[in-house]
């Protein structure tokens, strides 16, 4: 549904209603926050310490044991 549908559906609906509609968004604005669409804004990701699941950063021993140990188990 385009903006310009949502908008003329909701001119059309009664006061009371697009009241409703006010609340709900509001609601929604306070549990969810105002932009949903932005996205925070990413760093240099190849400069971030990654921990995976296992407690281990990329490039340590423990890393490179693991990554060795899943790739084998793929063969």
């Amino acid at each position: 549904m385009d903006q310009k549908t949502l908008w003329q559906q909701y001119q059309a609906l009664p006061a009371e209603v697009q009241q409703q509609m006010l609340d709900f968004l509001a609601f929604l604005q306070a549990k969810y926050g105002s932009t949903p669409h932005s996205q925070p804004a990413l760093g240099d990701l190849a400069q971030e310490p990654f921990v995976g699941i296992f407690g281990a950063t990329v490039g340590s021993p423990r890393m490179t044991v693991l990554w060795t140990s899943w790739k084998q188990s793929w063969k």
